[in-house]
């Protein structure tokens, strides 16, 4: 439930900072959340892709 939760958080975030001009609010949430999804994921020993997909993306965020 809350890799579900936190994706659907992160999209809400993004469509927040990219459509509705909210930038300086919303985008500082992104990088925890999927943080915390990325947690939840690695708890489950589910979705490998998805984890493999979400690690990158915060490997990304990092550079």
């Amino acid at each position: 439930m809350s890799v579900q939760r936190g994706l659907k958080a992160v999209g809400t975030f993004s469509y927040q900072t990219a459509v509705s001009g909210r930038g300086a609010t919303y985008a500082q949430f992104i990088k925890p959340t999927l943080q915390i999804v990325h947690q939840a994921l690695e708890w489950l020993g589910r979705f490998p892709a998805l984890r493999k997909a979400i690690t990158e993306r915060l490997k990304d965020s990092d550079e």
